[in-house]
């Protein structure tokens, strides 16, 4: 099981991952309540990480 947290326009995301397969729960929670869960396949939460981290990057030079 894998977690962590991403940050996307202001909104902080747990990444969760309860399988043992490629699918990722991005789960968005306002004082521990749950507002919403994105359910992705880790592709596209690859492409994402990668996609925030070089915005963040370009955004810091």
């Amino acid at each position: 099981m894998y977690s962590g947290q991403i940050v996307l326009d202001g909104l902080t995301f747990s990444i969760v991952n309860r399988h043992e397969d490629t699918t990722f729960f991005l789960v968005h929670t306002v004082d521990n309540f749950v507002l919403s869960v994105y359910i992705v396949h880790i592709q596209i939460v690859s492409t994402l990480l990668f996609l925030f981290t070089a915005i963040t990057r370009l955004i810091q030079f």
